[in-house]
């Protein structure tokens, strides 16, 4: 399983409330667009899809990403992404 920051909640794949919610205050200009926090969730979203495709493993995943493994942890560490290994196909 795929699980992020303090409340260990599961990721998924999918946009989260929090991308709807920056999506809405750009369209509506509530706030400025800053470039670094729209490309630092888009980093995120791609290490989190990277570790779902390797089933939790992240040395696969940092070979999916084109990246050395130490430059992925560095990453989950500064996004603040666990990866933990996932359940097998047969447990309930």
């Amino acid at each position: 399983m795929i699980v992020e920051g303090p409340g260990l909640r599961p990721l998924r794949p999918a946009a989260g409330r929090e991308d709807i919610d920056l999506f809405v205050d750009l369209l509506c200009g509530a706030r400025p667009i800053l470039l670094k926090e729209v490309l630092d969730g888009i980093e995120k979203r791609v290490i989190i899809r990277s570790l779902w495709m390797a089933g939790g493993n992240r040395k696969q995943a940092a070979g999916i990403l084109g990246i050395k493994y130490t430059t992925l942890h560095e990453k989950l560490k500064r996004h603040g992404i666990r990866a933990e290994k996932p359940p097998t196909p047969f447990a309930f």
